[in-house]
């Protein structure tokens, strides 16, 4: 294995973006996500990591391009 390219981050970002829009419930699956996500960026040192608890969660009704 070699070093992650910009394709492989990409990539891993549309699975994980598509495992949310396909999940039966897509507000908890986003949480989710987030929260993993925070728990990945405090694991490599990144000290000034946003609050993502406090902001609204969208739903796919509220997100233009998902809701027509």
């Amino acid at each position: 294995m070699g070093e992650k390219t910009d394709y492989d981050i990409l990539y891993r970002e549309y699975l994980e973006r598509r495992r949310i829009y396909q999940a039966d419930d897509p507000k908890k699956a986003l949480k989710e996500s987030l929260e993993d996500m925070k728990l990945r960026l405090e694991a490599y040192g990144n000290g000034s990591i946003p609050d993502f608890e406090k902001k609204e969660i969208l739903s796919a009704e509220e997100l233009p391009h998902l809701g027509e």
